[in-house]
């Protein structure tokens, strides 16, 4: 395993926890041994995350024996590509993506506010809340679902799934491809259209982005996320989800074939993931655009 090291007054013991949270524990100490390096960053790596570390350029390996841990030096800053290398995501994220592979709803050309003349999808204009049908609200929903993985699709490559950006202001992209899946489910669930989570540890680390209002709320950057193939199956679990609560109200309601969405209508629940996905469709773009040319590219619709 390839690491680098960084000086550093302190030192950052960081236990990975996969089976629990799947999250990277931080806590800061001071080396009080002058004789050996009180100038780098310690990382202790379990076996099964050494395995999935990606090696780095550079040349910097030290390694220790810990009962059953490995040590390494590893800066702090590349704390996220300990997610890389894992279920060989990173062959069939590479390049235009295989159809089949990835889109979790409909594919775009059988997307509905798919564009024959021009090959492309476009974004559907939002259901008129006073006439709400079970056909629009799932037009609507597959639409938003769609144009969404469509975006993704602009990623080459898993790195931009965790590589922070280079600012550090927002979370891994990782986070925003589970998050939108995640609010419908707290969403519906709160309005009582889901009988429980879809999955309960995905529902709390994607629930929640950046607060601006907590200066360290950028933890998100050195954690253990699940892997690109894991979050997918966990967004084919929504969808499904969504759908069936989607036809669930209208079977139980047989007589509300065309129906008013406020703010008292359960459906209203649907409407709010609607609209909070479509931001993210547009804050995620934004991060694209910041990210390297080589580990973005053009989707095919």
């Amino acid at each position: 395993i390839t690491l680098r090291t960084l000086s550093s007054s302190s030192s950052w013991n960081i236990t990975s926890d996969l089976k629990s949270k799947q999250q990277l524990r931080m806590k800061t100490t001071m080396s009080n041994n002058k004789n050996k390096s009180n100038n780098t960053r310690r990382y202790n790596k379990s076996a099964e995350v050494a395995a999935a570390a990606v090696p780095l350029e550079e040349e910097a390996v030290v390694v220790e024996e810990e009962s059953t841990s490995e040590t390494t030096m590893i800066w702090e800053e590349d704390l996220w590509k300990t997610n890389m290398g894992r279920n060989n995501d990173n062959e069939w994220l590479t390049g235009p993506r295989e159809e089949s592979k990835w889109y979790t709803g409909k594919k775009p050309k059988d997307c509905p506010g798919f564009d024959t003349r021009h090959n492309v999808l476009r974004s559907m204009p939002l259901p008129n809340l006073d006439r709400v049908t079970r056909e629009g609200l799932i037009d609507y929903f597959d639409n938003s679902w769609t144009l969404y993985e469509l975006l993704f699709a602009g990623l080459n490559s898993e790195e931009y799934f965790f590589r922070p950006p280079v600012h550090g202001l927002r979370h891994p992209q990782m986070f925003y491809y589970g998050h939108t899946p995640c609010l419908y489910v707290n969403k519906l669930l709160l309005a009582g259209m889901l009988p429980g989570p879809v999955n309960e540890y995905y529902e709390s680390i994607f629930e929640v982005g950046v607060d601006e209002m907590v200066w360290d709320d950028y933890h998100k950057h050195d954690m253990v996320w699940p892997t690109v193939s894991d979050v997918r199956q966990y967004r084919i679990e929504v969808y499904d989800a969504v759908i069936n609560a989607i036809n669930t109200y209208f079977d139980d309601n047989p007589s509300e074939e065309t129906i008013v969405v406020d703010q008292d209508h359960p459906l209203w629940s649907l409407f709010m993931g609607f609209e909070h996905e479509r931001i993210h469709f547009e804050t995620s773009s934004v991060l694209f655009r910041e990210a390297p040319e080589k580990i973005v590219q053009t989707p095919k619709y």
